[in-house]
C-alpha cells in the first residue's frame, strides 16, 4: 500500500531584498536607496501575490515612486489591488501603469477586462512656485481709458487623472480572438486647491 501525500492548504514563499546606489562627482552626491518585499501564497482555489517597493525618490512633489500591488488569481479571474500594468492592445492601453482596482475574467472563448483608477497623481506644487502673478494693460471701454489688470493663478500642478476602461473579447486569446475597447482617462479638477498654505507669490511682475 502506497499512501498519496498529503496536498497542503496553503504554500507561500518570500523574498525581501534592498538595493543601494551611491555615486559622488566632484563634490555632487546622489544616492538611491530601495527596499523590496515579495510574498507569494497558493491555495487551493486560488493564488495571490503581494509586492511593495519602497524608494528614497518618493517625493510629493513628483509622481509616485513608491509601488505595492496585490494580486488574486484563479484560473478564470486576475484580480488587481494597487499598482497593475493592464494591456488591452497597442493602440488603447498597452502597459500603462494604473493604481486602482483592475478585473481580468477569462474563459476559453470569453474575456472581460475592467479597470477602474488613475494614471497620475495629483501634485499640489512647491508653495513657492505654485501661485502665479502677471500684470497686463487693457482698454476699458466705459471708462474710455487703459486698465492694469493682476491676476494671480495657480501653476506648476497636476491633476489626477482617472481612468475607467471595459474590454470585450471574443474567441481564443492565442489565435482568432475580436475584442472592443472603451477607455476614458479625465482630469479631475477637484483635486487641486485653489489656494494653498504658505504660499509664495514672486512680486516680479509688480516691481518690473
Amino acid at each position: 500500500i502506497i499512501e498519496d501525500n498529503d496536498k497542503q492548504d496553503f504554500e507561500y514563499s518570500g523574498q525581501i531584498w534592498n538595493d543601494y546606489n551611491n555615486n559622488k562627482i566632484d563634490d555632487l552626491k546622489t544616492y538611491v536607496n530601495t527596499s523590496n518585499i515579495h510574498f507569494n501564497g497558493n491555495m487551493e482555489w486560488i493564488d495571490f501575490t503581494l509586492k511593495l517597493k519602497k524608494s528614497s525618490l518618493e517625493n510629493p512633489l513628483q509622481q509616485p515612486k513608491d509601488r505595492y500591488s496585490l494580486l488574486l488569481k484563479n484560473k478564470i479571474i486576475d484580480l488587481n489591488f494597487g499598482d497593475f500594468y493592464p494591456q488591452f492592445d497597442k493602440l488603447v492601453l498597452n502597459g500603462n501603469r494604473v493604481r486602482g482596482v483592475g478585473l481580468d475574467f477569462h474563459l476559453k472563448f470569453f474575456q472581460l477586462h475592467l479597470i477602474s483608477g488613475e494614471l497620475n497623481t495629483a501634485i499640489q506644487g512647491d508653495p513657492s512656485q505654485n501661485l502665479n502673478i502677471t500684470l497686463s494693460e487693457e482698454y476699458d471701454e466705459n471708462l474710455a481709458t487703459d486698465i492694469n489688470l493682476l491676476t494671480i493663478s495657480r501653476d506648476n500642478y497636476t491633476f489626477e487623472n482617472e481612468i475607467t476602461g471595459i474590454r470585450l473579447g471574443i474567441g481564443n486569446r492565442d489565435r482568432f480572438n475580436w475584442g472592443l475597447n472603451f477607455v476614458k482617462v479625465k482630469d479631475n479638477i477637484n483635486s487641486i486647491n485653489k489656494y494653498t498654505e504658505g504660499s509664495i507669490i514672486n512680486l516680479d511682475a509688480l516691481t518690473e
